[in-house]
């Protein structure tokens, strides 16, 4: 399959995100997607949530949050010119929405808009996450996805320490055999090149 191909596929069925009733059926479209790929897939793994950008004082958690997936996007995007890159984060958008029973829009007009978006992403705003929440999501979701053998390398932002959700990966990763890669050396040796 050619590398177009591999990345238009790896942004995921959006449809059949969207469609997603559970965690469990989240995986099974990841995991649809992930066979179709005649290579190992790489993933990256950084704070969204919790850690990056949020241990900043002066940073308030929805633009922490905001901060922390725009640098894992731009990450995915550079590390995809080279392999396979699975992007979980359409999936987490959609796992969100099925733990709060809210749809997150895309396009916020409005004061009301507003401060319903700072909500959701604040720390205490919304429905908080609870423990089992957060373990029925690795366990449906994210643990059938690593344990599947599709994921070959998963590479870790600065920061991971610091993410109660990249602390899990990393242990999974080492438990399962799945090579584990630190971006920041990776990031240093291609400026190094250029």
């Amino acid at each position: 399959m050619r590398r177009l191909e591999e990345m238009e596929l790896l942004k995921g069925n959006r449809t059949a995100i969207s469609g997603a009733r559970s965690y469990r059926a989240l995986a099974e479209v990841a995991l649809m997607d992930l066979r179709q790929l005649s290579e190992p897939v790489a993933m990256v793994c950084g704070p969204i949530k919790s850690g990056g950008a949020l241990l900043r004082k002066d940073c308030d958690p929805a633009e922490a949050k905001k901060r922390n997936r725009a640098k894992l996007n731009g990450v995915i995007s550079f590390l995809s010119r080279e392999r396979a890159i699975f992007n979980q984060l359409p999936f987490l958008d959609r796992a969100e929405e099925l733990r709060t029973g809210k749809r997150l829009r895309r396009k916020w007009t409005g004061e009301s808009v507003r401060d319903y978006v700072l909500s959701l992403f604040s720390r205490d705003g919304g429905k908080r996450e609870s423990t089992s929440d957060r373990d029925h999501l690795r366990n449906e979701f994210h643990l059938p996805i690593l344990a599947s053998g599709l994921i070959g390398t998963i590479y870790f932002l600065d920061g991971w320490k610091d993410s109660v959700g990249s602390r899990w990966y990393h242990a999974q990763a080492k438990e399962l055999g799945v090579e584990i890669r630190h971006v920041i050396p990776i990031l240093k040796k291609t400026a190094a090149k250029r």
